[in-house]
């Protein structure tokens, strides 16, 4: 399995657009947001996707299907032996886990407050013998280890 993190650019007015329909779909009500300035501002959307071996074609992606889901900073990604897909989300700072079809499963860990700073994770290993997944923080050296089962 290939999997890689994309950039999407979009000017705010189609991340509007594209959030409207999405919103929609999940059946939320839409409320628009007054623009500051006229200037158009570039939005970043970031994609979990799969690809074919040679890299050239994407099979599936992950399409959030609401607001919560949305990716700010997947920074990166691990597997399990199942092809889930774990993604540390350096700016929302949480883990979560997508299944092998890349849906939306659910939030693994987010962050601790109350500590001085805040944990970003930063790096993910999965122990697939031990069914463990080693999160490391961006902020000095800090470890988790979380022990996961199998849903």
């Amino acid at each position: 399995m290939r999997i890689m993190i994309g950039v999407i650019q979009r000017h705010e007015e189609e991340e509007e657009g594209l959030m409207e329909l999405i919103n929609r779909a999940a059946g939320m009500e839409v409320k628009r947001r007054k623009r500051e300035s006229s200037e158009r501002r570039m939005v970043m959307n970031f994609a979990i996707s799969e690809l074919t071996r040679g890299g050239q074609m994407v099979i599936r992606r992950f399409i959030p299907s609401h607001e919560r889901q949305r990716l700010n900073y997947p920074w990166y990604l691990s597997l399990d032996s199942d092809d889930r897909v774990f993604v540390a989300d350096h700016r929302k700072n949480t883990v979560i886990l997508l299944d092998c079809d890349l849906k939306w499963n659910r939030v693994l860990c987010t962050t601790r407050e109350g500590k001085e700073g805040t944990w970003v994770p930063f790096r993910l290993c999965y122990d697939e013998e031990m069914k463990i997944l080693i999160v490391g923080g961006a902020v000095a050296g800090e470890v988790n280890v979380y022990t996961l089962n199998r849903n």
